[in-house]
């Protein structure tokens, strides 16, 4: 799991006070997971149901923004509003 704490290589930290916000210390990283139609809470949820064969691959996103260029707490409001579209966005299982 030490592969997945990682951005670009540049490991990254929780942000005290944010839920599901983290940093690489130069960029802040917000991360989603969408798969059927529904958003996954994390990161463990979604491996578990797409590493099976014939899993449907859904969606992993991660929102990156600069440090310097957006408040957490913004960054966290706008991509929380992104997040409610996306699984809307990704087409259901085809069986």
């Amino acid at each position: 799991m030490s592969v997945c704490r990682k951005y670009r290589g540049r490991d990254r930290q929780l942000v005290p006070d944010q839920v599901s916000l983290q940093t690489d210390g130069r960029y802040w990283l917000r991360e989603f997971f969408v798969l059927n139609h529904s958003q996954l809470p994390s990161y463990s949820d979604y491996a578990l149901r797409t590493l099976a064969p014939r899993a449907h691959p859904g969606a992993y996103l991660i929102f990156v923004a600069p440090m310097d260029a957006i408040l957490p707490d913004d960054l966290a409001r706008q991509t929380e509003g992104l997040a409610t579209q996306l699984p809307d966005l990704c087409p259901p299982r085809i069986p």
